[in-house]
């Protein structure tokens, strides 16, 4: 696997992780992703979303989970991330080698 495929795994998971709590996001829950970035002098920001306002229900259906009765899914902040030993100076999906990868949020639905 090259690094920078293994850099693109790892960026993901972290977002899911930070992202896909299984309840809505509170205001705090966002500034504390907002302080979080600013403190480690991030060039990225974490915005107000319809994804951040969903409940656990509607974030399951979108997920595609299918629990079972006795099944959970852990809380986020439960989850502990060791950052790989060297990461890029700079990582900007907006100019990754000259090409924009970012597009618009949208919600997929049933997808």
């Amino acid at each position: 696997m090259t690094s920078f495929l293994r850099m693109v795994l790892i960026l993901l998971f972290t977002l899911l992780i930070l992202f896909s709590s299984l309840h809505a996001l509170t205001d705090q829950d966002l500034a504390e992703i907002q302080k979080a970035i600013r403190e480690r002098g991030a060039r990225w920001q974490a915005a107000d979303n319809p994804i951040f306002r969903l409940d656990r229900e509607e974030m399951e259906r979108l997920c595609g989970a299918i629990l079972g009765p006795s099944e959970t899914i852990p809380d986020r902040r439960a989850v502990s991330l060791t950052p790989p030993a060297k990461l890029p100076d700079r990582w900007d999906w907006r100019d990754m080698e000259g090409v924009n990868y970012i597009t618009p949020i949208r919600d997929q639905a049933g997808c």
